[in-house]
């Protein structure tokens, strides 16, 4: 039986579920087996050539968002691999004119006139307008391994992809994905440009 899903568009939880398919993971049957009430573009993914290239898109892309969706800056979320770099990203999306708070995941608030930049672990269980996910690379997600036995690193890939999954599925109607195109994450060979759209920065 069907159920309805109210959180997210079906072209962003297709999306996702494409990561764990390329990846070799299994699929999350529950997610797929849904009728979904919302309908969107499809998740953006934006190759950069550096960090300064990559948080000007992102600024155009939230404000865009906002303005499509008619709702503040504020409803979107940043999701990082780590608490150093929500705090870099907070400061760099602020410095570019897009008031952008580090947030905790034990002082999250959700009612702040900023958005929000946390890490993907404190994402779980939130859900967010807009959601953005910067640094998708290689030594971030995946994180590195410092002994990489085959069967410690099977398992360690398969918990930062299901984490990046879930990062995924926090939005609710606009995913914007990005890394630096020199280092890009493993997770993100093969993707569809019927399913993503694969940008470029104008």
């Amino acid at each position: 039986m069907l159920k309805r899903n109210y959180r997210t568009t079906r072209q962003i939880a297709e999306a996702a579920a494409t990561l764990l398919d390329n990846n070799n993971a299994v699929e999350d049957e529950e997610a797929l087996d849904q009728f979904f009430s919302h309908s969107g573009p499809s998740p953006k993914v934006f190759a950069a050539n550096n960090d300064d290239e990559m948080f000007m898109w992102l600024v155009h892309e939230i404000q865009s968002a906002s303005r499509e969706l008619h709702l503040p800056p504020s409803s979107a979320a940043l999701l990082l691999p780590n608490n150093k770099l929500a705090r870099y990203t907070a400061n760099r999306m602020t410095g570019l004119g897009l008031r952008t708070e580090y947030m905790s995941g034990r002082h999250l608030d959700l009612r702040s006139m900023a958005s929000k930049a946390i890490t993907l672990y404190s994402s779980k269980g939130l859900e967010f307008p807009i959601v953005a996910i910067p640094y998708v690379e290689e030594g971030y997600i995946p994180r590195s391994l410092s002994n990489e036995l085959v069967e410690d690193l099977e398992k360690h890939l398969n918990q930062d992809l299901r984490l990046l999954y879930v990062g995924c599925t926090r939005s609710m109607r606009r995913l914007l994905i990005t890394y630096r195109k020199d280092n890009m994450s493993r997770f993100l060979r093969d993707l569809d440009g019927y399913i993503w759209h694969l940008c470029e920065f104008t």
